[in-house]
């Protein structure tokens, strides 16, 4: 048996594209031929050859389906989106009602556990003076320890950090519980100099990840670091 020719196969592709054309410029030509309904068989991705009725409703259900999915996260989000901007709202309200430094400095760890559920919470702010360390070490971090080292380029980038950050600056981070640890966020204090910094920690390694969006913790860190301002020369 001879082989179609290559003119033969050009001839049925622009037959088909005649007809496909023909059938997007009358849409109503199933509504006057309606017989041809169920003589049309389409194959489906199963193998099984369905009706042209039965395909439609098939392309529209996985349609159907596909918007739904989109809609679930888009709701999601939205819903995410409006806990933290409650949770930055108690932040702010916290910060308004602190009468000092120490008690600033214990409402944003205190917002950051309870508000923003994170397992792990602390504040630092860098000083030269020692007899601060040696006073409050639970609030300040002597320029000169070397732990402070281990974050002094992070810092130094005036951006939030996340991820699962080296056991030498989750220890600078946290005091305790750093081998419980498995993911963290660093978050710089800036007020023209570096003033510190929070950190955020969590037993998930899931829960700060490098590829997490870092908009809302620039957002607090920004907010601490006004708040600071006005206590800190």
């Amino acid at each position: 048996m001879s082989q179609p020719s290559n003119k033969t196969k050009v001839s049925s592709e622009l037959d088909d594209q005649a007809v496909a054309d023909y059938l997007e410029q009358n849409k109503d030509f199933f509504n006057r031929h309606a017989n041809l309904l169920s003589k049309l068989d389409i194959n489906h991705e199963s193998g099984a050859a369905v009706s042209l009725i039965e395909r439609q409703v098939i392309v529209l259900r996985d349609k159907n389906q596909r918007l739904e999915s989109k809609l679930y996260e888009l709701v999601s989000l939205a819903r995410e989106n409006e806990q933290l901007s409650r949770n930055i709202l108690q932040l702010v309200v916290n910060l308004l009602w602190s009468d000092d430094l120490e008690s600033l400095l214990s409402s944003v760890v205190d917002a950051m556990r309870h508000e923003f559920q994170v397992d792990y919470a602390s504040v630092h702010l860098i000083t030269d003076d020692k007899s601060l360390c040696d006073q409050m070490p639970q609030w300040y971090l002597h320029s000169a320890d070397e732990r402070f080292a281990s974050i002094r380029s992070a810092l130094d980038s005036r951006r939030p950090l996340c991820g699962r950050l080296s056991q030498q600056q989750i220890a600078c981070l946290f005091a305790e519980h750093h081998e419980d640890i498995q993911s963290a966020a660093l978050i710089p204090l800036i007020s023209g100099a570096v003033l510190g910094f929070i950190g955020l920690g969590a037993q998930s390694p899931e829960r700060f990840t490098p590829a997490m969006a870092t908009n809302f913790l620039s957002q607090i860190g920004e907010l601490v670091s006004a708040a600071i301002g006005t206590y800190h020369s």
